[in-house]
């Protein structure tokens, strides 16, 4: 190993200057808007950070607090393709991923057999949900407490049946562990395309779902 080896070269100067010259797009408590599939989901910076130290073009990470207490964490390269600090703007490019989803409704699940429940979790006193149903002759509509919601078609009815009594006898159980109560409105969500077979909550089928690989790799 040489002596040089250990001395810095005026390009790691220039980088290192560059690096800490570098702006955040963003700063803590602004208002910004992030499009998730075909959803505009507000949240507020609290606080960046810079990424890709030693590199030419820094780039700054951003923690992002939602209302509800959830947070989430987006980048520099995604401004203005699925962050933006525009509502107008991020709705927009909502709209525009409409026509590449597919999507059902809760008002077009059609259910019959439906067992739903739910109670508070002790720690921190958030209500957690669980909904056990059958749609049509082979569909089971299955949300655990702590899982996404899911839609899932099987071979057969009496498959599907089989799936339904296992979930069902889970959720009373836990929620019988838990003082919980049934729920006389399931709370029903939107639900996406993953595969042929499956749909999904939105967050699940964004991560996981094929046709929307290339909006993935947007974000």
């Amino acid at each position: 190993m040489k002596a040089s080896d250990f001395q810095i070269s005026l390009f790691d100067i220039i980088n290192e200057a560059r690096r800490y010259e570098a702006i955040p797009a963003f700063k803590k408590g602004q208002d910004i808007f992030i499009v998730s599939l075909d959803v505009v989901l507000e949240g507020t910076v609290g606080y960046s950070w810079i990424c890709g130290q030693g590199e030419e073009n820094p780039y700054f990470g951003y923690s992002i607090d939602y209302a509800g207490g959830t947070h989430t964490t987006v980048w520099d390269y995604s401004i203005g393709k699925t962050v933006f600090d525009c509502k107008e703007k991020a709705e927009n490019a909502a709209a525009a991923i409409v026509p590449l989803i597919s999507k059902i409704t809760p008002n077009e699940v059609i259910a019959h057999d439906v067992r739903s429940f739910g109670y508070l979790r002790d720690f921190d006193k958030y209500k957690l949900t669980a909904i056990v149903a059958k749609v049509g002759e082979t569909q089971l509509y299955e949300k655990g407490f702590t899982c996404y919601h899911f839609l899932r078609t099987y071979k057969t009815k009496a498959a599907r049946d089989k799936e339904y009594k296992t979930a069902l006898n889970k959720a009373v159980s836990e929620s019988d562990a838990n003082r919980g109560v049934e729920l006389e409105i399931p709370p029903y969500e939107d639900l996406y395309r993953v595969t042929k077979d499956l749909f999904a909550s939105r967050v699940y089928a964004l991560e996981h779902g094929e046709e929307y690989a290339a909006l993935r790799r947007r974000a």
